[in-house]
């Protein structure tokens, strides 16, 4: 599992993800939800996301298709440039509270 930012959203004091690190992710209502721990962290320009990179999102199933995804998403939240750079994150699930 992974997932990508734009670094500039980084740069206003949210803290930046570091391997080993766990976070809580939240259900809409706010309540615990899951625990993950980033397992590898990659800056990079959003055009040298490799396919495996992509793949690793499971929200598409081609380059292409996370290329132009993420492209409307950057667009619609603060600005694209394919040389723009991005955080990516891989990370583990260590918890589900729904399964509990």
């Amino acid at each position: 599992m992974a997932t990508c930012s734009a670094l500039h959203e980084f740069q206003n004091g949210e803290p930046s993800p570091e391997i080993g690190r766990r976070d809580i992710c939240l259900n809409w209502d706010g309540t615990p939800a899951l625990v993950i721990e980033t397992v590898e962290v990659i800056q990079c320009r959003f055009d040298e996301v490799t396919e495996d990179m992509a793949l690793a999102e499971g929200e598409d199933e081609s380059l292409d298709g996370w290329r132009a995804g993420h492209r409307g998403y950057f667009e619609r939240n603060g600005g694209f440039s394919s040389d723009m750079q991005i955080i990516w994150e891989r990370f583990l699930l260590i918890e589900d509270f729904a399964q509990d």
